[in-house]
């Protein structure tokens, strides 16, 4: 605790959070304000209480999804980076027991979350003094989201003691979390319609009802009901009994995580090279590996055993009900889809929020697994060896760049197949489809970039991994959140808030699968199309520079040149034949 606490980078976290929770607070009561004729002075007492309500509202939701992001990312490193850094063997040869080293960095990381948590409490109390904010819902706001926090942590935590890298480990949390919290919410309301009655789909319904209701986002929007008189429909005691039973499950978790510490990493340990060919590696189908010619990097990154990504049974599970989700539901509403033309355009908008849905989870997985392939090298001790070899840095960043965009090649595949669904009603969708898969291939290339450059200028994984999440989530489209609420209360007409849709992924993925069905006509047209041709044309120029720099910034650690040949390469002449 001593340690974490005093590094700038959770300083620097803290100031940022409390920055960006008093812009969305400036947004929210300036877009309120103009509602009560735009001046605070002339507002009634009432009309003042509902403006403070509104504003706590949008912190209230800010204050939620910053712990469900941020704390993942925070606690999933504390094992797995000992593990890969092999100093966890420092830690078992001590007097310290697996109960005392779990629980003991399990306290110390949750003590820095629950420090970002508390930023927000003087702020609250600031807004109370407005009133219409009760206190009642100012404790559950703050009983789930620190809830949340224990259990994401704990769940965090768990998830490391079994993950070998830290890469992999991020990885796998944000897919089990996903699974848990996200798939229950669809399929809660599409399984009546589409099981018939019998006990395991009784059993399932009984699950995923459990789910829905134990889950955070549920729990803070029955919070928020009613606008008019907030907090009347807060059931203290039902979000005690939400946050009794999240603190339950993290205490089994931590209980298994301090159990299985030391017996999964020496089992590990012991296995040594055969622990890569776990029960999924026979379960796949086998594939030859091509030969090793001109490009040794490219070889390396996408067809070594040590370039690829584990998911273990958690993660792989994981994944998999994502994917049979995506693809059950598309495929259950094109079998329940009628002749009615409108009932054709209803399908195809679904199709894109599906499609769109799943290459933002692509680019995510992306950018997490291209931000550790340096460190990675750097974690293991051989990023001196990769920096001592003739290779250039084109042949070694572009391997490592290609490598991460063959890693994509699912995830393409995935989009082809929801596409199949939209191509059986309206063949034309086939070339719009072909846009979109470039577009997604040329945003992939972007957050490579990304991953890549913090990776290659960061000495820890979850460290790269975190600032390059951070940025291509703000840059492609998490700016949103601090913008549309000055774009609502300001002056600037459709065109202008148009142009500003021009970086955000979600909207450049969707665009060309949109025009087919419900193309923009004259002005708005405009607008539109050239959000997408400029937007297209940004990333386009950003992802040239940055792989221009990614081999410029490895000759300059390494002492080179721009990029071009290594300074290692042999240039005398060869002697002559005998």
């Amino acid at each position: 605790m001593t340690t974490t606490a005093r590094r700038r980078r959770y300083f620097a976290l803290r100031a940022s959070y409390g920055l960006i929770a008093l812009f969305v607070i400036y947004a929210a009561a300036d877009a309120t304000n103009l509602v009560y004729g735009g001046s605070v002075a002339a507002m009634s007492y009432r009309e003042a209480a509902n403006s403070a309500s509104s504003v706590f509202i949008a912190f209230a939701w800010l204050q939620l999804v910053a712990m469900m992001l941020v704390t993942p990312a925070m606690a999933v490193g504390i094992i797995a980076t000992e593990r890969e850094r092999r100093t966890i063997e420092y830690l078992f040869v001590s007097d310290l027991t697996n109960a005392e080293i779990v629980i003991g960095k399990t306290l110390a990381r949750l003590l820095l979350i629950l420090k970002l948590l508390l930023v927000g409490l003087p702020i609250v109390l600031l807004l109370r003094m407005m009133g219409g904010i009760p206190a009642n819902l100012v404790s559950a706001s703050f009983l789930i989201a620190g809830s949340t926090a224990v259990l994401f942590t704990a769940a965090s935590v768990c998830i490391s003691v079994w993950s070998p890298r830290a890469r992999d480990a991020i990885l796998r949390i944000y897919l089990l979390l996903g699974a848990v919290f996200v798939l229950p919410l669809p399929l809660a309301s599409a399984l009546p319609s589409i099981a018939r009655s019998s006990v395991w789909s009784d059993l399932l319904q009984a699950a995923l009802h459990y789910l829905v209701e134990f889950n955070p986002v549920i729990t803070l929007g029955r919070c928020m009901t009613s606008r008019s008189m907030l907090g009347a429909g807060v059931d203290m005691a039902q979000i005690l009994w939400f946050s009794a039973a999240y603190v339950l499950v993290s205490a089994l978790l931590a209980a298994a995580a301090a159990l299985a510490v030391r017996r999964v990493h020496l089992r590990e340990a012991s296995k040594g090279e055969k622990s890569d060919r776990n029960w999924m590696s026979r379960l796949a189908p086998s594939r030859r590996r091509p030969a090793l010619q001109r490009w040794p990097m490219v070889w390396k990154e996408a067809f070594a055993g040590g370039a690829r990504t584990r998911l273990g049974v958690a993660g792989f599970l994981a994944a998999a009900c994502i994917v049979a989700t995506l693809v059950g539901l598309t495929g259950y509403q094109w079998i329940a889809l009628g002749n009615a033309s409108w009932e054709r355009k209803s399908f195809l908008g679904f199709l894109v929020f599906m499609r769109t849905f799943a290459g933002i989870g692509v680019l995510l997985l992306l950018t997490v697994r291209a931000a550790g392939l340096c460190t990675y090298e750097k974690e293991r001790d051989t990023w001196i060896s990769l920096l001592s070899t003739p290779l250039s840095g084109r042949e070694v960043m572009g391997g490592k760049l290609l490598g991460n965009l063959y890693f994509a090649r699912w995830g393409l595949a995935l989009s082809a197949a929801l596409a199949l669904f939209g191509v059986t009603i309206e063949p034309a969708v086939v070339i719009y489809v072909a846009v979109d898969l470039a577009v997604l291939t040329l945003l992939a290339v972007f957050v490579s970039g990304v991953g890549l450059w913090y990776s290659l200028n960061s000495e820890t994984t979850l460290r790269a991994i975190g600032l390059a999440t951070l940025t291509s989530t703000v840059v492609g489209g998490g700016y949103l959140l601090c913008c549309c609420p000055i774009a609502v209360s300001s002056s600037a007409g459709d065109e202008s808030m148009l142009v500003g849709l021009a970086p955000c992924m979600p909207f450049l993925l969707a665009l060309p699968c949109i025009s087919e069905f419900d193309a923009p006509s004259g002005r708005e047209a405009n607008s539109v199309y050239g959000a997408f041709v400029l937007g297209i044309a940004a990333y386009g120029v950003a992802s040239a520079m940055l792989v221009t720099t990614l081999f410029a910034r490895f000759e300059q650690i390494r002492g080179g040149g721009d990029g071009g040949e290594s300074p290692l390469k042999d240039t005398s002449p060869a002697l002559p034949a005998a």
